[in-house]
């Protein structure tokens, strides 16, 4: 069994239930088809990406929400709906950190933004208990881009086929995989989670 020397987590999907509809019925969309196609819009815009890569500020984001749904709101609505992505911890994600805890460094490596950062730091307190919290918007990369991978590894000084890597999205978990790491989609699910890493890490 191969020893491994660092977990790398996603956030949203993995410590943190989301749901990306959830702005949209906000907003007064309440048609789910019509919500999931405000979803791949809004995943698909130039905007969303310069703000989660930090090259954009908020109120630039929000800006051209007006645009892009149709209807006239303010920045601050825009902030509110934004944060409703965000639902709250998934149960008994604790268990992750604390078996974890003391035996290898646990990363979080997120795709997000300045206010949903700032969000979930201030009411979710698992999120504090990261060894070490890299952003796309503070490393100026997405994941699945191999940018990301690179920077984070050589800020741990670990090689990529040290450590473990977990995200929700199978494209990121295929390009972890290409760059060199041991890597396990799960969704929402703490069980899984758990078993990926007690199947490596014998200590836990």
């Amino acid at each position: 069994m191969a020893t491994y020397k660092a977990v790398f987590l996603d956030v949203g999907g993995i410590i943190l239930q989301i749901d990306w509809q959830r702005p949209f019925e906000f907003a007064g969309v309440f048609d789910p088809r019509r919500r999931q196609e405000m979803v791949e819009a809004f995943q698909g815009w130039e905007h969303f990406h310069l703000f989660e890569t930090g090259k954009i500020s908020s109120e630039e984001f929000y800006s051209g929400f007006n645009a892009i749904m149709g209807m006239e709101r303010s920045n601050g609505f825009w902030h509110e709906a934004w944060m409703q992505i965000i639902i709250g911890e998934l149960p008994e994600v604790h268990q992750i950190f604390d078996v974890l805890k003391g035996k290898v460094p646990v990363y979080a490596v997120s795709n997000t933004n300045v206010d949903h950062f700032n969000f979930q730091m201030k009411h979710f307190p698992v999120t504090k208990r990261f060894d070490r919290y890299f952003t796309s918007f503070g490393l100026g990369e997405r994941k699945p881009d191999a940018g990301f991978f690179k920077k984070i590894t050589e800020a741990c000084s670990v090689n990529p086929h040290e450590a473990l890597f977990v995200d929700d999205t199978l494209e990121n978990v295929e390009a972890a995989k290409r760059f060199g790491f041991n890597s396990r989609q799960t969704v929402n699910s703490v069980r899984e989670t758990l078993e990926f890493l007690h199947s490596n890490l014998p200590q836990c």
